[in-house]
């Protein structure tokens, strides 16, 4: 069976994309796979056996605010729809950043949503607010119109289901985050991993955070947490993977004005493939989320990563967490740096309760495999795209 894929990005190297790209590599292992992307170089070195077709700049976050650039983007996705229309693919799979698509599909459609809602706040002028809104509406719209119009949509959380369903989407099967778990159990590790290796060696207590980094996304907070637990404790580390220019030079000069660059590792943004070592030399993991409406929605993947590695998760009271179950699996918090820093010590002076909850984690990990998750999901897409077998 051929399936045409469409797979769009304004940020490469992040652990969502990872995840999808993982999630691609599985569909090539079961279907004949041609992607249909914005940055196919990316691609290109993450997917080498596959067909790779580049269809331009498509991609949601590359248009400008206002109608104009909301109705050429329209008509990109609706020359994509005849372009795969035209193909020989027998289907369609996509994640619902390009949802619209669907709308001019004549094949069958399978959608995958990974996320849903707002996440970031609200900056500028009223003005921009206003079109920005007005933005934001319209896409909703059309998306959910492609996810009406799909085959099946599958989502990464049951309560994007009960969301959408609210809003008149049908045809919803959850499929969570799913990882190789073999990855994390056996992680690679390289002259990237010697500074962490280094801080173990003179008896550091390392928590890390994995993936991208934003303000809404616990920056600020975890600097701070470290600083307060250094007051009271000198053997205290920092490791961060995923910092961007911006945030690599606030952390900086954050490390420079507290004199805290012994106790920061910042990674910066790093191949995937390199995670599961980081996580590996590390002593717990860190998930921290501001109160915006798509983080009570999509849990985290770096969640799943961490209970891979077998490491306790130590992270903030949102529904998103609901994974990290408080005193088994790790440690939850309020969105509150004096708490983090009191957990961070907590688990550094009780290595019994730390192994208790990181074995916990482990345990966590084995409802994400990705060989059971995806498995399902081409049985459910095989079974859609042949449906006379269901009577044979």
């Amino acid at each position: 069976m051929n399936l045409a894929v469409i797979f769009t990005t304004g940020h490469a190297d992040t652990l969502g994309n990872a995840c999808r790209l993982d999630m691609i590599a599985f569909l090539n292992r079961h279907f004949t796979v041609t992607v249909y992307t914005n940055v196919p170089g990316f691609l290109e070195k993450h997917l080498q056996d596959t067909e790779i077709r580049s269809f331009g700049d498509a991609f949601a976050g590359n248009t400008p605010p206002g109608q104009n650039g909301l109705l050429r983007q329209l008509s990109s996705f609706r020359k994509l729809a005849a372009t795969i229309n035209r193909s020989g693919a027998d289907a369609l799979f996509m994640f619902h950043d390009t949802s619209a698509v669907a709308l001019w599909m004549k094949k069958p459609v399978f959608q995958y949503v990974h996320q849903y809602g707002r996440r970031i706040r609200q900056n500028g002028s009223l003005i921009r607010r206003q079109l920005r809104n007005a933005s934001v509406l319209f896409r909703e719209r059309w998306t959910l119109g492609g996810l009406s119009r799909s085959t099946m949509n599958f989502t990464v959380s049951d309560p994007i289901s009960d969301l959408l369903r609210k809003r008149g989407v049908g045809n919803l099967h959850t499929i969570p985050h799913a990882l190789d778990l073999s990855k994390f159990r056996e992680p690679v590790e390289t002259d990237l991993h010697t500074p962490l290796k280094s801080l173990r060696k003179q008896g550091f207590f390392i928590a890390s955070y994995t993936g991208w980094m934003a303000e809404g996304r616990g920056f600020h907070l975890m600097l701070e947490a470290l600083r307060t637990a250094l007051q009271r404790d000198g053997k205290i580390a920092l490791a961060l993977a995923g910092t961007d220019a911006v945030h690599a030079e606030k952390l900086r000069e954050f490390a420079e004005k507290h004199g805290l660059r012994e106790h920061i590792v910042d990674f910066g943004i790093v191949d995937s493939s390199l995670t599961p070592g980081i996580l590996a030399n590390s002593d717990v993991c860190l998930s921290y989320l501001d109160d915006l409406p798509a983080f009570h929605l999509s849990p985290p993947q770096k969640i799943v990563e961490y209970f891979a590695a077998g490491k306790a998760v130590i992270c903030n009271r949102i529904q998103t967490h609901s994974l990290v179950e408080d005193g088994h699996n790790g440690l939850v918090t309020e969105y509150d740096p004096g708490q983090l820093a009191e957990s961070i010590l907590t688990l550094k002076n009780d290595p019994v309760l730390l192994a208790e909850l990181s074995a916990n984690a482990r345990k966590s990990a084995g409802r994400f495999d990705a060989e059971t998750l995806y498995g399902e999901m081409v049985r459910i897409m095989k079974s859609a795209m042949t449906p006379s077998e269901k009577t044979a």
